[in-house]
């Protein structure tokens, strides 16, 4: 063996080197190993965690949508009817109004009627007064019968209707 170099000392040095090298290594490596192999898995674990989150959440999102969107809709369909149901009694009170304002106007008419009938009665009155004591005074003076008298009264008040 010293032919190539080594001898007895050495090669026995070399082989407790690698044996204890080789325990080592083996005690050691193995808890590197199952250390590596414990965070790869944990690593592992958290990464599909995260895509189940990430569907979750898509799912979520998706739902969310949705129940937004029936929602805005239901929200429309309640506008929509208020707004028409706002349109019928803005119909209603316009109609009623306007028979309010037929019913005023009407009344006013009559009013007015009645008002000119007796402001013509009270003048037609007035004039008949008027014209009786302009009569008397000039029939004091032309001596007329009392039907005559009746007759030109009659006239008189037939030229002012």
């Amino acid at each position: 063996m010293e032919a190539l170099g080594l001898n007895l000392v050495q090669i026995i040095s070399y082989t407790v080197i690698f044996i204890l090298f080789y325990l080592i290594s083996k005690r050691f490596l193995s808890n590197i190993f199952k250390i590596i192999e414990e965070r790869q898995s944990t690593i592992r674990e958290g990464l599909e965690n995260a895509q189940k989150a990430k569907l979750l959440k898509e799912e979520v999102i998706s739902e969310a949508q949705k129940e937004s969107q029936k929602i805005l809709e239901q929200a429309y369909l309640e506008a929509k009817t208020i707004i028409n149901n706002a349109k019928e009694k803005e119909q209603k009170i316009i109609a009623e109004a306007e028979k309010k304002y037929e019913g005023i106007i009407l009344h006013a008419r009559d009013d007015i009627e009645k008002m000119r009938e007796k402001a013509k009665q009270e003048g037609l009155k007035e004039a008949e007064l008027i014209i009786k004591y302009a009569i008397q005074q000039t029939f004091r003076e032309i001596q007329l019968t009392e039907e005559q008298h009746k007759e030109f009264i009659k006239k008189s008040l037939d030229l002012i209707k």
